[in-house]
Formats: structure tokens, C-alpha cells, sequence
């Protein structure tokens, strides 16, 4: 009886650690990201976008894993409670990190951007953190839905005008409309974010 709980608490410590190892990690992968931009700032001279939504969203997605690493080291903390804090900070940054590709034109492919930054950030989680392939699956599929809507968003504000034109350039019968092409970036976008769930259930399954 006292070893299974001694195995228990063992497991719950275990977690703990991973969850600050992890939430440290994301972090540090989006302030690293953030320098990155800032200095590209400093390059240009042009100091007042550091101010701009997407930086300050960008810092912001960075600054919820930290906290939930912060957080997690608090003692005595139960597994549920190391679980939800898990999941509201994966989900904050998430959607930070949304916020942040919503206000940009489409031009500098914030689609791409954001699905690396979240993606990198699931992925981390799936190695990182304990988890079963269920719980994997339902946080990293939720993560997605706001990823999705924001490119559907997005396009939306592109000119019909530039996508038919883009859509000139594929070799087809017929130019792609504007609404085809539309309905590509986002079945596209959502395509890989199921890649991405499988992949991070995968390793859940295996580490």
C-alpha cells in the first residue's frame, strides 16, 4: 500500500519538474525568437514597433510558459492542479501567439509563423511532459482551433484581386478564384496541425 503511493508521489514530483523543464524551454524558444526581431528593430532604426500588437502578443506568449514554470514550482501541488496549471498555460500562449499572426498582413505569412511557434511549442510539450496519448491529442487538436480561425481571418482581408492573381500562377485548366484559394490556406493550415497532433500523440505514446 505505501510503496503504490510512494510511486505516486514519485510520479506527481516528476511531473512537477518536467512541467518547469518545459514551461523554461517554450519560453526561452520565444524570448530567443523575440531578441531575434528585436534586433532586427534596432538594425532599422524603427523603435516604435516595438510597441506594435504582434511584438507585445509575441512577448506575451513567451511570458506564459514562463509563468506557468513559475508556477509549477510551488510545493505540494496535486497532479490536477498541475495538469489544469498545464493546460491554461500552454493554451494562454497559444492563444497569445494567435493574437499576435492576427494582426498581420498576410504577405509576411503569418500562418507559417504562428505554426511553428505553437507547433515547436506541442511538440516540446509531447517530449517534455508526461502525459497519455489521449491527453496529448485533446490538448494539442484544441490548440489548433484558434490557429485555424486565424487564417481563415487572415485571407479573408487579402484583396480577391492578389489571390486571383496567385492563383493565375498555378499550372490548372482554369485560374483558381479567390475563394479557392482562400479555402487552400486554411484546409492547408489545418492539414498540418493534424500532422502535428499525430506526431505529438506519437510521442506521448513512446517517451
Amino acid at each position: 500500500m505505501s510503496g503504490g503511493s510512494d510511486d505516486s508521489e514519485e510520479e506527481r514530483n516528476f511531473l512537477q519538474k518536467r512541467l518547469v523543464t518545459f514551461g523554461l524551454f517554450g519560453a526561452g524558444l520565444g524570448y530567443a525568437f523575440w531578441v531575434f526581431r528585436l534586433i532586427g528593430i534596432a538594425l532599422i532604426g524603427q523603435w516604435h514597433y516595438l510597441g506594435a500588437n504582434d511584438m507585445v502578443f509575441h512577448f506575451a506568449g513567451a511570458t506564459a510558459f514562463l509563468v506557468m514554470a513559475v508556477v509549477c514550482r510551488a510545493k505540494a501541488l496535486s497532479r490536477s492542479a498541475l495538469h489544469a496549471i498545464e493546460a491554461l498555460g500552454v493554451l494562454a500562449s497559444v492563444c497569445c501567439y494567435v493574437a499576435m499572426g492576427a494582426g498581420a498582413p498576410a504577405l509576411v505569412r503569418p500562418d507559417a509563423n504562428v505554426l511553428l511557434a505553437i507547433g515547436l511549442g506541442l511538440i516540446a510539450r509531447a517530449i517534455y511532459v508526461p502525459s497519455t496519448a489521449l491527453r496529448t491529442g485533446m490538448l494539442t487538436g484544441l490548440s489548433g482551433l484558434p490557429f485555424v480561425v486565424m487564417v481563415r481571418h487572415v485571407f479573408e482581408d487579402v484583396p480577391d484581386a492578389f489571390l486571383q492573381l496567385l492563383g493565375s500562377s498555378f499550372p490548372a485548366s482554369e485560374p483558381m478564384t479567390a475563394a479557392t484559394m482562400r479555402s487552400g490556406a486554411v484546409a492547408s493550415s489545418a492539414m498540418w496541425w493534424i500532422l502535428i497532433t499525430v506526431v505529438c500523440v506519437g510521442a506521448s505514446r513512446v517517451i
